[in-house]
């Protein structure tokens, strides 16, 4: 779950504030100098609308450094829009309009954010912190650079998942571990789960026709330029795939390092011994990591869960939305993976530890 709030919040700044052509209407940063007034303006009965005439100074752009005048008109009423004041940092578009208010800008927050999860990952992980960094630069990289242009390029979207998938799993496992016996333990129970995922996924997306999409996004995407090599139904099981790749690296990792130091701390185990002793283990871990992933795709949905109970959605009204099935299938495909990844890590971990040496693979 940290991979995904990464990816947001590395990429978002690159994004806000810098000088970007959208047609005809460019983005820039600037900052509010004064509210000149704030009146109400006549409008729809029963509406309230509030109408700000401000001085702006833009940060960026041709006309960086200068004030300039700019109207915003907002409704108190709506929880979706809000006024401006004096001092605040904001994004503008600029169209034949003129500068319009486009968002808040939270570049400032995002880096800062970012600097906080740098120095939490080197402070407390150390020499592991900054190979968790390095494979999650690893981890953008190949998203970005191979999974997202070889997808709109028309390479089956099966076929291409499962692809960047054991890249970033083996990348990730060499960057933390190396080439060891342990890496080799993780990196098989991370294919046996994430082979699991997708076979479920697969099967039940075919049969109760997913296409993991709502009407907007689907929209958004078949107008889309590159979109006539992009197959829209596989996108759902590449979520899927992607979607659980975190949660089963992270017990791949954790089983894998735990049937090392049962071993180490007694060389003697037998190797019955050593797989209940880690099936133990991987019981518990199954426990916390399936809520993580249902309360992950739980609290994406809140909104529209709350919109249905607000509304009193009949359930079998509910549950057969194309977007609700979509989200129960992520969260139960992925907790299977999940519950797969456990035995085949403990097993294939009993095996290549069998016959190690104490000591042998031990961290330094």
């Amino acid at each position: 779950m940290i991979r995904k709030l990464f990816f947001l919040i590395i990429l978002l700044p690159l994004f806000i504030g810098v000088v970007t052509a959208a047609g005809s209407v460019e983005y820039y940063r600037a900052r509010v100098m004064e509210v000149m007034s704030e009146e109400e303006i006549p409008e729809l009965p029963g509406e309230h609308l509030i109408r700000q005439v401000l001085i702006i100074r833009l940060g960026q752009g041709p006309d960086k450094g200068e004030m300039v005048k700019m109207t915003l008109d907002y409704s108190p009423q709506s929880s979706l829009e809000t006024g401006l004041k004096k001092g605040d940092r904001i994004v503008i578009s600029s169209g034949s309009g003129g500068y319009e208010f486009y968002s808040y800008d939270r570049s400032i927050g995002l880096v800062v954010l970012i600097l906080l999860f740098f120095a939490a990952a080197l402070a407390i992980g150390r020499r592991k912190g900054v190979r968790a960094l390095a494979g999650l630069l690893i981890t953008l990289v190949v998203v970005f650079k191979v999974f997202i242009p070889l997808l709109f390029a028309g390479v089956p979207v099966i076929v291409l998942t499962l692809f960047t998938a054991i890249l970033i799993s083996l990348f990730t496992l060499l960057i933390l571990n190396g080439l060891t016996l342990k890496t080799l333990a993780a990196f098989s129970g991370v294919f046996a789960g994430l082979t699991a995922a997708g076979c479920v996924a697969f099967v039940f997306q075919k049969a109760m026709y997913l296409s993991g999409l709502s009407l907007t996004d689907a929209q958004m995407l078949r107008y889309m330029p590159q979109q006539d090599g992009l197959s829209l139904e596989g996108l759902l099981f590449a979520g899927i795939v992607l979607g659980a790749l975190g949660a089963v690296m992270d017990v791949g990792v954790e089983l894998a390092s735990s049937m090392n130091e049962i071993k180490q701390a007694a060389p003697g185990i037998l190797f019955g011994q050593h797989i209940k002793s880690g099936m133990n283990v991987g019981r518990d871990i199954i426990g916390t990591m399936t809520n993580t992933l249902i309360l992950a795709y739980a609290g994406a949905s809140l909104p529209l869960l709350l919109l249905f109970n607000a509304y009193q959605w009949p359930l079998l009204r509910t549950i057969n939305l194309d977007l609700i099935a979509s989200e129960i299938l992520r969260g139960l495909a992925g907790s299977i993976g999940l519950m797969i990844t456990v035995p085949a890590t403990v097993f294939v971990s009993a095996f290549v530890f069998k016959n190690q040496a104490p000591g042998r693979a031990k961290e330094k």
